[in-house]
């Protein structure tokens, strides 16, 4: 569930915070729509990942209120602002560039699609000894990076958020990643997750790895 490019660059020009407002939300929604695999190339499929699946505002708005996404934005930080261009600024928000989305177990089981991936960890999963349906773990719906983001340090800025926002209640972070998605597969890798599963999904028709990042690392 997710279009990204493994990343090395330490510059951080995208700062990451947990989205606040609904406008946010509609920005996410946007940016998963334009990197659905119906929407981009084979090549762009190949070379940068790609999303299966976009989720709905009502969706997004539930994760809102019980775990908020990670989002990266726009930054104009560096550069100094006369103070016209600074009130344009205040006028026209940054833009959401990047995003990882967390789901609850009970979360996931409103949609069809988290729904499955929920089930396969709920019903006989086991990491390292212990059942997962008894760990304390949220599932990343999914991660996403705008193009003109990839290759900046974004992505491990997401997932060292999740350890700084969610590390102290949850102990492990679920998500999935689609076979042929094997771009997306790299980029999880390098930044420390480990397969867990392969398993079927029926609403996509295709098989998913199932991979898992300590968050208590």
């Amino acid at each position: 569930m997710a279009a990204t490019t493994a990343t090395t660059s330490t510059t951080r020009r995208f700062p990451v915070s947990l989205a606040t407002s609904p406008a946010q939300l509609e920005q996410i929604n946007g940016l998963a729509h334009a990197n659905l695999n119906t929407n981009v190339s084979a090549e762009t499929a190949s070379t940068q990942g790609f999303l299966s699946v976009a989720y709905p505002l009502s969706l997004l708005n539930e994760m809102l209120l019980t775990t908020p996404p990670l989002i990266a934005l726009s930054s104009t930080s560096s550069v100094e602002h006369t103070p016209e261009q600074h009130q344009h600024h205040q006028q026209h928000p940054q833009t959401v560039v990047a995003y990882a989305l967390a789901a609850t177990p009970q979360l996931a089981n409103t949609n069809p699609f988290l729904a499955e991936a929920a089930a396969f960890l709920e019903t006989e999963a086991i990491l390292d000894g212990a059942p997962v349906k008894n760990l304390n773990y949220l599932l990343m719906a999914q991660i996403c990076v705008a193009e003109e983001a990839r290759g900046c340090g974004v992505v491990n800025d997401l997932y060292d958020a999740f350890k700084r926002e969610y590390g102290g209640k949850y102990d492990f972070l679920f998500t999935e990643v689609r076979k042929e998605n094997a771009r997306s597969l790299k980029a999880h890798l390098k930044a420390g997750w480990r397969v867990f599963g392969t398993w079927k999904s029926t609403t996509t028709d295709s098989l998913w790895d199932t991979i898992v990042l300590d968050l208590r690392k």
